[in-house]
This record gives structure tokens, sequence and C-alpha cells, in this order.
């Protein structure tokens, strides 16, 4: 008869027991695998290829010599710093040369970047009303005058002189202009001298 009295309760402790203890029991989350180093996720590597230097977009020669010019640029920065001084060891500030036709040329001058900084490289452009030429410059001459005018430091190789044969240059009236590629932005200084191809 004992047995018969406590079998109920025995049952229904053990019921209320299990309820309990899985009603407070914390469910368990799903474990995620772990991502071996080989099967991360590719993070953006940093470029290594070098900056852009000054006349990749074409606006300066890359060989020695006259050539056809035939650049054109949406936007184009005026300059004053520069000058042509001599052409052919004459004095060419508001002159015109004359040069024989298929003759050699040379260009005397400084030029320095909007930051005043002397460019790695420009352009001698020679314009007529039919035709365009270029040729390659790159100033490593010192200027003191220079230096003194921009109230600079110390002397800069702003100063050039480059030379090229006028070959296939037809007989004309030519202005002259000195072109750079500085900061992304195309830089043209426009100079007082002209050369007469005879």
């Amino acid at each position: 008869m004992k047995h018969f009295i406590y079998a109920p309760i025995c049952l229904s402790l053990l019921a209320s027991l299990t309820a309990c203890t899985g009603k407070d029991q914390p469910q368990s989350s799903p474990v995620e695998p772990e991502v071996s180093p080989t099967e991360a996720a590719p993070t953006e590597v940093a470029s290594t290829e070098p900056l852009p230097k000054w006349g990749t977009t074409g606006t300066v020669p890359k060989t020695a010599g006259i050539g056809v010019y035939d650049k054109q640029f949406d936007d184009v920065r005026k300059s004053n710093l520069c000058a042509v001084d001599k052409i052919n060891g004459q004095h060419a500030a508001r002159q015109t040369i004359a040069v024989p036709a298929g003759s050699e040329i040379s260009f005397e001058g400084w030029i320095v970047n909007p930051r005043q900084l002397p460019p790695p490289e420009f352009a001698v452009v020679l314009q007529s009303e039919t035709a365009t030429f270029a040729l390659r410059g790159e100033p490593n001459l010192v200027r003191g005058d220079v230096a003194k005018a921009l109230k600079a430091p110390a002397p800069i190789k702003a100063g050039f002189n480059v030379s090229s044969t006028l070959n296939g240059v037809p007989a004309g009236e030519y202005s002259l202009s000195l072109v750079q590629d500085s900061d992304d932005l195309v830089s043209k200084c426009d100079v007082s001298a002209k050369v007469l191809v005879e």
C-alpha cells in the first residue's frame, strides 16, 4: 500500500524536474566551422605599380628630334614661367629668327612648373597656320638668374639647350610655346619669339 502512495508522487516530482531542467537549460547554437588561412576571403592588395610621371599622357615626345605634334587637350593651363632667350645663338625675345629649311635649330632658355620647380621634360612646340611640330627638351642647366627672379632658396636647373634639324618642316612662320604635363594638367607657356623657316 505504501508503495502505491509514493509512486505517483515520485512520478510527479520526476516529471516536474524534467520540465524545469528543460526550461532552464540554454539552447546551444550551432558551431560555425573554422576557416583555414587558405580559405580566408581575399583582401584588396595595394598596387605596386609606380605613379604616373609627367608626360605619360603623350604631352612630351618620347624620342629626340622634331616631329609632327597632333596633341589636343581639353584643359590647358596658361603659364608665363618660361622663356626662349636664344635661337641659334641669336637673342630671340620679341624677334623673328630666320632659319633655312632642313638646317639645324637650337633653343636656349628656361622653364619651371607651377610649383616653380623644373619639370623633368617638356616640349618645344612650333605652330604655323597649317602645321604643328615639336621636339623634346629636358632642363638640366643651372640658372642662377632664374632662381633669383623666382626668389628660390638655391640655384635650380631650370635652363635648357635643345636642338634638332628641321627635316620635314615646311617653310613658313611659326609661333613658339613650351608645353609640359604638371600635376596631371597640361601647362602651355607662350613665348614672344618666332621662327621663320625659309
